[in-house]
């Protein structure tokens, strides 16, 4: 059971995940504010410019995901947590690739954060 009372597999979330990149089962209207930016959020969450490392350009909320758009890239994605454990799904429309990570315990973002520093950018 991941985070979020979700009773699924990592297998299956990515499945959906790929569902969700070949726009499948979804219409045109539905598609457009699953990907558009509804709440801008840079501000509040990029609150230091001369902090060195990767920034998005626009960083906020679409229908069920948030969005990072970078100069050539744009991530989309989801997180949960409660005192079970935490989740991460992330997708690149663009590249058709991703990762579904769900963890079980208190240590789930050091489990997640660990996984994801061997990941290429």
């Amino acid at each position: 059971m991941g985070a979020g009372g979700l009773r699924t597999t990592t297998r299956d979330y990515a499945k959906f995940l790929l569902a969700v990149m070949d726009n499948e089962h979804v219409s045109e209207d539905l598609r457009r504010a699953q990907f558009q930016i509804s709440r801008n959020q840079y501000e509040k969450c990029v609150e230091d410019e001369s902090k060195e490392g990767i920034r998005p350009q626009k960083l906020g909320f679409g229908l069920g995901w948030y969005i990072c758009d970078f100069e050539d890239e744009r991530i989309l994605g989801h997180t949960v947590a409660n005192n079970g454990g935490r989740t991460l799904a992330l997708f690149s429309p663009h590249k058709k690739s991703g990762l579904v990570i769900m963890t079980n315990g208190r240590n789930g973002n050091y489990v997640i954060f660990t996984i994801a520093s061997y990941l290429n950018p």
